[in-house]
Order: C-alpha cells, then structure tokens, then sequence
C-alpha cells in the first residue's frame, strides 16, 4: 500500500512538472518519465496480491451495500407497522370511549396553559384514559390567561387587514386561553383529542386556511375569564390578481360566558365553485359562509377523535 502511495504520488508530480517544462526537450524528457512511471503503477496493480485485494474490497462494498438496502427496508416496514397499529380512533357519538384503544392507561392533560411552552405549569393532569379506552376528565375552575383576550383569540376574530369588518367586543380585555387536550403516557405524548363531526373536518385545512370538503363542525376548547361578546360579519375577498372574483363570509356571533366555552365552526350550505387553472387538483368548492358561535356542551353530532403522535 505504501508503494501504491509513492507512485500515485510520483506519477502526480512527473504529470505536474510536465505542464511547466518549457523546451520540447524537457517535455520529451518528462512524457518518457511519466510513461515510466505509469508502467511501474500498473506493474503492481496487476500482481496477484493486489488483485485479491481488488477483489476484498469490490465484496466488502457489495455487502455493504447490501446491509444499507436490508436496513432501509426493516426500518420502512417498521414505520408502515407502526402506521397500521396507530389510526385515528374514535368515540361513537359523544361517549367518552375510545374505539380499539391499545396503549393501556395513560393521562389526560390539558397543554398550553404556559405563557410560553416550557413555562412552569403550562400542563395540568385532568383525567385518566382506561386500559379499555374510556376515559374521564375534569377541567380545572379556573387557569391564568395571561396577556390572552378575546380581542386577540384565534378563530373568533376577523383578520386585521385582510378580511374587512367593524368587529367589536363588549369586553375586549376579556382574558382568554385556548389549550389543547393530549394524551400522555411515561412522560411521553401519545396524540392529541379533537371534537367535530367528522375527522374529514379536521384533516381538511388548506395551507390557506380554506376548507371545501364535506359539511360539518369542528370545536375548540377555549376559557375565558369574564363574560364577552361579539358579533360580525368578516369579508374575505379572494382571487382578486387571478380574476376570478368571489367573496367568502366568516359570520361571527359569539357570546362568552365566564369559565369554559368550546367555539363552534361549522361549514354548510352554499358553495362557489372556482377552477384556478392547472388540472383536476385546483377546482374546488368553497363555502360561502364559515360560521363561528360559542357553546357549553357538544353537539348531538359531534364525536371525539384521538390522533396519535406523528407518525401515524
């Protein structure tokens, strides 16, 4: 190997020196050098010793390579196992059991109740999830909201400079906190627990915040500290630079009371249809109106989901 070296690295030097040499004499005399060289390089290359080697070495990384391939595909088919066993389950109707649950007991917790994520008391246990899926859960009287309002709460309120409106609350400073209920197990999160109608409702967001699937609610855990309301029509213009005009309508009347409320969102009636160019995947219906209210208790309708952490 150490030979293998010094000729590799005289054949670099003779090969360098031939681009500086300057007469064709010393050119000459460089090319028989080089070729010299090259004779010796290929003389060691072609003794048994170094073929065997050659050999090892073209087994070692076809095995390798082999090893690499086995890995991906055990490691794949973990991953695709891990999927199958973790589907969305869900409730029948608004009981609290979960359909072929398999994760034993575990707790249920209320997340971000933190000014920030890793605040000290940003989660509370509130309840426990039975070996066979049921589950109970008590919502604490009362959770700090922070520099929260309904002023500023998402989903309740008309985006500034987008969607027009005279949006106003009878209590602005009203504090207010939007927690999400996960599950967790051993200090690790299971998934998370979603209410709507159907999951459809739930996985069908667009990265524009658009939904245009199936009629439906959706529901989301809000506590607010004093008594506010609100009501407002927002207008949302769309497809303004493509031309094709339409106006979409976020319809709020939201009453709060103080304590725990679930905002309802719920997606029916009239559609307007629009094809933005580009094949099959760019037509869609969309609701005309979005309507948001406030409620104490779920609908006859709504069902509970649990997603499992990702993946899933």
């Amino acid at each position: 190997m150490k030979m293998i070296k010094t000729l590799s690295l005289t054949l670099l030097l003779v090969c360098s020196a031939n681009l500086f040499a300057q007469t064709p004499a010393q050119k000459a005399e460089m090319q028989k050098a080089m070729e010299k060289a090259q004779r010796e390089y290929d003389s060691i290359m072609n003794t048994p010793a170094m073929k065997e080697a050659e050999a090892k070495n073209k087994k070692f990384a076809e095995q390798l390579a082999k090893e690499k391939k086995a890995k991906a595909t055990e490691k794949k088919t973990s991953i695709t196992s891990e999927d199958t066993s973790k589907k969305i389950l869900t409730s029948k109707g608004t009981g609290t059991k979960f359909e072929n649950w398999t994760y034993g007991e575990a707790e249920v917790v209320l997340f971000g109740l933190g000014r920030y994520r890793n605040s000290v008391g940003a989660t509370k246990t509130i309840g426990l999830v039975k070996s066979d899926g049921s589950f109970t859960f008590d919502l604490p009287e009362k959770v700090n909201t922070h520099a929260g309002t309904v002023a500023g709460g998402r989903w309740i309120n008309c985006t500034p400079g987008i969607e027009s409106s005279n949006q106003k609350w009878s209590n602005p400073g009203a504090g207010m906190i939007d927690p999400s209920v996960r599950i967790m197990k051993n200090g690790e999160e299971l998934g998370i627990i979603w209410w709507a109608s159907s999951n459809v409702v739930i996985d069908g967001w667009s990265t524009a915040s658009d939904y245009h699937d199936i009629p439906g609610h959706r529901m989301d855990l809000v506590y607010v500290s004093a008594p506010s309301n609100t009501e407002a029509v927002c207008k949302i213009e769309r497809g303004r630079s493509s031309g094709k005009d339409f106006d979409l309508y976020k319809k709020i009347n939201v009453q709060f009371k103080k304590g725990w409320n679930l905002v309802k969102t719920t997606y029916e009636g009239e559609r307007v249809f629009v094809d933005w160019g580009g094949g099959e995947n760019n037509k869609h219906n969309y609701y005309k109106d979005e309507k948001i209210t406030a409620v104490q208790d779920l609908s006859s309708d709504t069902k509970w989901f649990f997603y499992p952490a990702y993946p899933y």
